[in-house]
């Protein structure tokens, strides 16, 4: 079902601020939020993969001893920002044990690029460029930003977004509030997602 699912999702046409995505037909409303769930885990587990390895690149012997507090400071940044991860990949796991579904610990496959995955599964150090891939990822679409957001926020969100797309060979990069927009959307639609589908005797299982 989940790849008959993707290789629906892959022929969607491309994101728009606000648009909702097709569910396959051979979905149901359920079967279709645990699909979006299990993607939401993979690029959750993903993601904090890729912020680990960016972390524990940085540092070492070879940062010069005047640098190392700052390096330090990267460092533990980007771990606060990996432990977070964690949180939102167990909220994804106890919401697919909500609905009796089995839980995932899977990252993207291929091919990776559907509507909702931020960009492919990179370990790489910490540079300007993934710096950039991590505050796309993260960061709302443009028209969903903050009306007081601060002139600054603005100019970080064109200047990273001009960044990369202009990656050379770069596919299309989403947004993670793209697939949670989908989520909460059916999450607080009763009529596609009754109470019925939530499974209260599973409460026992879900982590705290």
């Amino acid at each position: 079902m989940r790849r008959r699912a993707k290789r629906h999702l892959l022929r969607a046409p491309a994101a728009t601020a606000g648009a909702a995505f097709a569910k396959p037909p051979e979905l149901t409303w359920t079967d279709y939020l645990v699909l979006l769930l299990r993607i939401g885990a993979e690029i959750e587990h993903a993601l904090m993969v890729e912020y680990l390895y960016a972390a524990y690149a940085l540092g070492g012997d070879q940062v010069p001893e005047p640098h190392r507090p700052l390096v330090q400071r990267w460092q533990q940044t980007i771990l606060t920002i990996a432990r977070e991860e964690m949180g939102h990949l167990l909220t994804v796991q106890n919401l697919l044990c909500l609905l009796g579904a089995p839980l995932c610990l899977e990252r993207d496959d291929y091919p990776w690029d559907s509507p909702f995955y931020p960009f492919p599964f990179t370990l790489a150090p910490l540079s300007l460029d993934t710096l950039a891939r991590f505050i796309y990822a993260e960061m709302p679409m443009r028209d969903q930003m903050p009306s007081d957001a601060e002139p600054w926020e603005r100019r970080v969100y064109d200047e990273v977004a001009t960044r990369v797309r202009s990656e050379p060979g770069q596919a299309p990069m989403h947004h993670v509030a793209e697939i949670y927009g989908e989520i909460i959307g059916l999450l607080g639609d009763a009529q596609r997602i009754p109470d019925a589908a939530f499974l209260p005797h599973t409460y026992h299982r879900q982590a705290g």
